[in-house]
C-alpha cells in the first residue's frame, strides 16, 4: 500500500496547468511545487517531505538539472513518474537502487515517433534532402526512386514504440521483422532474437533502432554489423545514440557504403556543430524530438494521473521500470 500522508513534488508550471485536476484526483495530497530553473532550489528539509514526484514535460530541458537535484535530496521519495520512456539517466538508476518505484511514460510518444520513422524513410527513399538543397538554384532534375513497399525492415526493439513502428511500416507494405530479447508470442510480425542481430541486419534493406539503452545494448549496432550492411541499406535511430558505433556509421555514410540514415539521437547531445554528420547529403538529423508532438504532453499527463489513481488505491502501477532490459 502507498504511504499515508503523501506529498507530491512537481513543477510550478504543472500545478498552474493541472492544479485543479490534481486536487480533484487526490484531495488529501500535499503539493510541493518548485521552480526547477531556480538554482538555489527549496530547502532540503522541505524537499524531504516529498514521497512521490512527477517529472513533467515542462521541466525538460531547462529545468531538468534543478529537478534532478531536488529528486536526489528527497530522502522519503517512494515513487517517481517521468515524462521519458528511457530510464538510462544516472539519477534514475540511483533512485531505483535506493528503492524508489519508477514509472515511465513509455508508449505516450509512440505514435509520433512512428510518424517520424515514416518521414525519414519516405524522404530518404525519394532523395528529398538533395531536392531541398537544390531548390534555391532551381535545377529540374527528374529521377526515379525506389518504393518502400516490399523492402525488408528490421525493427530492433519491440516495446510500445517498436510495435507502433512495425504497424506503420507494414501499412506501407514493408516486410517487417522485429528483433527483441526473446519471443513472447504477442508479436504481429516474424520475430528474431537479439543474438541473431548481425544476421538479421545483413539481410535487411532498413534497420530501425527503437531500443532502450542498457549495459547489453550499448553499441549494439557495432562496426562489424555496420560494415556488413548492404550498400542500399537505410539506418534509423530513434532509441539512444549510444546504441550505435557513431564513428563507424559516419564513415559508412560518408564513403557511400550505406544509402542513408535518419538520426534523432546521438552519443553526445546536442550534436557538435562541427560533427561531420551535419554535412552528409544522405543523412537527416533531428534534435532528439522524434516524439515531441503537440499532444505528447497530454498523453504523458494522462498516464501520470492513471498511475496516481493506482498508487492511491494500492494497485499495480503501469510502466514500472526495472534496470532496463532490451525489448
Amino acid at each position: 500500500m502507498p504511504p499515508m500522508g503523501d506529498t507530491i513534488l512537481v513543477s510550478e508550471a504543472f500545478v498552474e496547468a493541472n492544479g485543479d485536476r490534481l486536487r480533484a484526483a487526490a484531495p488529501d495530497l500535499g503539493i510541493l511545487a518548485i521552480d526547477p530553473t531556480d538554482e538555489t532550489g527549496p530547502d532540503a528539509d522541505v524537499i524531504a517531505d516529498a514521497t512521490i514526484a512527477f517529472l513533467s514535460n515542462d521541466v525538460w530541458p531547462d529545468g531538468a538539472a534543478g529537478f534532478f537535484r531536488a529528486l536526489t535530496r528527497a530522502s522519503e521519495l517512494a515513487w517517481l513518474h517521468v515524462m521519458f520512456a528511457g530510464v538510462d539517466h544516472r539519477v534514475f538508476q540511483q533512485l531505483m537502487r535506493r528503492g524508489v518505484s519508477l514509472t515511465t511514460s513509455q508508449g505516450a510518444s509512440a505514435p509520433a515517433i512512428a510518424e517520424t520513422v515514416v518521414l525519414y524513410l519516405t524522404a530518404l527513399s525519394r532523395g528529398l534532402p538533395e531536392h531541398i538543397r537544390r531548390q534555391p538554384s532551381g535545377p529540374w532534375e527528374w529521377h526515379r526512386w525506389r518504393p518502400l513497399a516490399g523492402r525488408r525492415v528490421a525493427v530492433v526493439g519491440y516495446g510500445p514504440v517498436g510495435r507502433r513502428i512495425e504497424q506503420a511500416l507494414r501499412w506501407l507494405g514493408m516486410d517487417v521483422t522485429c528483433v527483441r530479447r526473446a519471443v513472447r508470442g504477442d508479436e504481429t510480425c516474424p520475430v528474431r532474437t537479439l543474438d541473431e542481430l548481425p544476421a538479421v541486419c545483413a539481410e535487411s534493406d532498413v534497420v530501425v533502432l527503437a531500443l532502450p539503452l542498457t549495459d547489453d545494448t550499448a553499441g549494439i549496432l557495432s562496426r562489424p554489423i555496420i560494415e556488413a550492411l548492404a550498400a542500399d541499406c537505410l539506418v534509423v535511430n530513434v532509441g539512444r545514440g549510444a546504441l550505435v558505433d557513431q564513428p563507424a556509421l559516419t564513415e559508412a555514410l560518408r564513403d557511400g557504403r550505406l544509402a542513408g540514415a535518419g538520426l534523432d539521437v546521438f552519443e553526445t547531445e546536442p550534436l557538435d556543430p562541427e560533427d561531420p554528420l551535419w554535412v552528409l547529403p544522405n543523412v537527416i538529423i533531428t534534435p532528439h524530438n522524434a516524439g515531441a508532438s503537440t499532444d505528447a504532453p497530454e498523453r504523458v499527463t494522462d498516464l501520470f494521473f492513471e498511475n496516481l489513481r493506482r498508487w492511491l488505491a494500492g494497485d499495480e502501477l503501469l510502466n514500472r521500470a526495472t534496470p532496463a532490459a532490451a525489448d
